[in-house]
């Protein structure tokens, strides 16, 4: 199928995404409920320019511009590795999920953890961010002044290095153009990190 679609789902207590998702990406909390989060299935293009399925979990007041946004991207053939959710990816608890999903080159949105080396509650956490080829687009931290590479492969070094080429997102991307034109903030614009992947958006 070469025409956008996508389809919504409210999440409720012992359906299908509810049991993928419980005492993973959420948990009971008095941060935000089932009923502030909404299920979005989309197809979009992959890096072998093929048409797939991807899912996400996204805050309900996003839920619009998130549709028009991936409906603009598959519009442009904007190729995304892979949209899936964070739980695919679930190993022990959100910030260490949070990295298997990147190992693997996974866009993911919704996932109730903190701020990674922080007591403070990620953008994830209430479904308002969302992170697009973090492989190529990796999470930069800086200690002492100095960006940390501590924990990064040989890949991850040259695109934290290098905003050139496939994939990679600048000021110049289109992903970057579209995000913002909907009023989402870019990492890659923040000073005390650089999270190249990272989109979001707060009312």
């Amino acid at each position: 199928m070469n025409e956008f679609y996508y389809e919504t789902k409210s999440i409720i207590k012992d359906d299908s995404i509810y049991k993928r998702i419980i005492n993973k990406s959420y948990k009971e909390n008095n941060d935000i409920t089932l009923d502030d989060l909404i299920y979005i299935k989309l197809n979009h293009y992959n890096y072998d320019n093929e048409v797939v399925e991807g899912e996400l979990i996204v805050n309900k007041i996003i839920m619009d511009d998130i549709i028009n946004i991936f409906k603009e991207l598959f519009e442009n053939k904007y190729q995304i590795n892979s949209i899936k959710l964070i739980d695919d990816y679930w190993i022990n608890n959100g910030v260490e999920s949070d990295t298997n999903s990147i190992k693997h080159n996974n866009s993911s949105a919704f996932n109730y953890r903190n701020i990674p080396n922080s007591n403070n509650l990620s953008h994830h956490a209430l479904g308002l961010a969302i992170d697009i080829n973090p492989r190529q687009n990796p999470y930069v931290v800086f200690v002492n002044g100095e960006r940390d590479y501590s924990n990064f492969d040989e890949e991850e070094i040259y695109y934290a290095e290098n905003r050139v080429g496939d994939h990679v997102i600048t000021h110049d991307d289109l992903c970057y153009k579209v995000f913002t034109k909907y009023g989402f903030t870019w990492g890659g614009d923040w000073n005390h990190a650089k999270d190249y992947q990272h989109f979001e958006k707060i009312n």
